[in-house]
């Protein structure tokens, strides 16, 4: 009889241990938190991060410039060549948080124009949601507002992605077919915020997207990235 109470003692124990352990799974994001798991908090810690901070901060003060604002997508463009009064102010891998702690780098220079694109990091690495993009967002503007009122706010739509072309270039199947139904959901509340809040909104997919929503083919190299061809529809929305 003792034996069997010490046998129920210990299965009811194991039984709320297994109850905890999936309650914390759930609460912490299930398996796209384990999937995520390293992935995103440690990003702005690296040595390109930080040498691209660096060289903005110590770069000369640019009144009255465009400033092009974002992640790898941003960076990797040669924005200088096409206008010298354009700076490039992209961080490979960067997320929508790591743009608003920049910021104050951004408005010291009063910039004539700001323009922003950012989130699909936060979306393809970080599992984030419309609310948490829209939030930032929000913040973002009504920091450049108070630091740089006479700046014209340009915020773009998430790129579209061509998840085929990701996987066979990288080999991961992070990226799953669902994702551009994802970014245009998030696209129409942020859309909604500039609205509300009487922001300049650019949709670049209508230059970059075929008719069924992916980014086209001749427009990227790897489903994820643009190529030379790719910044050129891009530029179309702009100039």
């Amino acid at each position: 009889m003792r034996h069997s109470r010490f046998l129920l003692f210990s299965l009811s124990l194991n039984l709320i241990g297994v109850a905890a352990a999936v309650w914390l799974f759930v609460t912490l994001g299930g398996l796209g938190w384990v999937m995520n798991l390293g992935r995103g908090q440690t990003y702005a810690g690296g040595a390109h991060y930080r040498g691209r901070i660096s060289v903005f901060e110590t770069s000369p003060v640019c009144p009255d410039c465009v400033i092009f604002v974002g992640d790898s997508i941003t960076e990797e463009n040669t924005w200088t060549e096409l206008d010298p009064q354009w700076l490039n102010r992209g961080i490979s891998g960067d997320r929508i948080a790591g743009v608003k702690a920049r910021l104050a780098e951004i408005t010291r220079h009063q910039p004539r124009h700001v323009h922003i694109l950012v989130g699909i990091n936060d979306l393809l690495h970080d599992g984030r949601d419309a609310a948490y993009l829209v939030s930032q967002y929000r913040a973002i503007i009504e920091q450049i507002r108070r630091e740089s009122p006479k700046t014209q706010i340009i915020i773009a739509g998430i790129l579209p992605v061509n998840p085929p072309m990701y996987r066979q270039a990288t080999g991961s199947p992070r990226m799953t077919d669902a994702l551009n139904k994802h970014i245009q959901a998030v696209n129409v509340e942020i859309r909604s915020l500039t609205v509300a809040l009487g922001v300049q909104f650019v949709d670049h997919s209508a230059n970059l997207a075929t008719p069924d929503g992916v980014l086209d083919a001749r427009f990227t190299f790897d489903g994820l990235h643009l190529n030379g061809w790719g910044y050129r529809q891009l530029l179309k929305g702009l100039i």
